[in-house]
């Protein structure tokens, strides 16, 4: 019961982190807003892999001084997967979006 209480109260601001990073790095920059259904879905896959992340980065960081294992496993680790993660999800939603639009113009004529 310790072990996932500590998971849980540590992936909090690693998902926070990473959903910030993505969102305001991709969603601010784009003309598609991403809707309220997609963000709470999106934040709480983001919790679930920053479970896992920080498990991985634990183990990657073991040898590591202390300074190091903080910053990578719990700023810069989560920012930059969060910006992954957002850039695929964007990347799909254009997908889908034009794929949309062409069938629209494809009804029209």
């Amino acid at each position: 019961m310790e072990t996932f209480a500590y998971l849980a109260s540590s992936t909090l601001p690693m998902a926070v982190l990473a959903f910030v990073g993505s969102y305001f790095g991709i969603w601010k920059r784009n003309e598609h807003k991403l809707p309220a259904s997609e963000a709470i879905i999106l934040f709480f896959v983001l919790w679930v892999i920053s479970a896992i992340l920080i498990i991985l980065f634990k183990i990657m960081l073991a040898g590591q001084g202390e300074l190091t294992q903080s910053t990578v496993g719990n700023l810069w680790g989560p920012l930059i997967v969060g910006i992954i993660i957002g850039r695929i999800i964007a990347d799909w939603r254009r997908k889908v979006n034009a794929k949309k639009k062409l069938e629209k113009q494809i009804e029209n004529i």
